[in-house]
């Protein structure tokens, strides 16, 4: 997966254009994911990948760029 299609599907999620997501945007914050929607995104990715995700791993992820890392070592 690269960087710009994980950003697609933030933005699409999130709603937020994806010209103005970056990878140091803060998903929590810059974003405002609460549990839900980074549930949905993490959903999202699982099927669009055909990975498996552990929740309890995201917890620790705070920026895009972190996410993607992630989800590229998978």
């Amino acid at each position: 997966m690269k960087l710009d299609a994980l950003i697609n599907i933030i933005s699409e999620i999130t709603k937020v254009d994806a010209g103005e997501i970056t990878k140091d945007t803060v998903l929590a914050t810059d974003l405002a994911l609460d549990s839900l929607e980074m549930f949905k995104l993490v959903t999202e990715i699982e099927a669009r990948l055909d990975i498996m995700i552990n929740m309890s791993e995201l917890k620790e992820l705070a920026t895009v760029d972190e996410l993607y890392n992630y989800f590229y070592r998978r």
